[in-house]
């Protein structure tokens, strides 16, 4: 659990270092729940709100599977700028991915929250991902 929490702080750490963030490639987002259709090759996009310095992380807890998605990205994108970022500021979790084989794959995000104890997820969201 410890290596969770040290996973947890470094993002925080590499954003306070690190020159204000490129904006990410305007990509199709998928929705939670909502079956989301692309074609083999293409890039899209699962976005999450979130809040670092709270101490609460989504992860990505299932798939991707058989080589329908194929995971390229993942990161963290602060509301404000990493030099002016305040605890309780909030931002987005990114998640980039490509399309593979066509077929259908379920992307399943869980929230966890601060803790050196393994547990189940708070919340969890569902992105179903149709390839043809």
């Amino acid at each position: 659990m410890k290596k969770r929490l040290f996973l947890l702080l470094l993002p925080a750490l590499l954003l306070a270092c690190t020159p204000a963030a490129t904006p990410a490639p305007d990509l199709p987002v998928a929705r939670p729940n909502e079956p989301f259709v692309a074609s083999p090759g293409s890039q899209f996009r699962v976005e999450i709100a979130g809040n670092l310095t709270t101490g609460y992380t989504w992860e990505l807890i299932g798939g991707p599977e058989n080589g329908v998605v194929e995971l390229l990205e993942e990161s963290y994108q602060p509301s404000s700028p990493p030099d002016e970022m305040l605890v309780g500021s909030g931002g987005t979790h990114l998640w980039t991915f490509r399309a593979g084989t066509p077929g259908e794959a379920k992307l399943v995000f869980g929230l966890y929250p601060p803790s050196n104890e393994p547990g189940e997820p708070e919340q969890v969201l569902t992105f179903i991902i149709v390839v043809k």
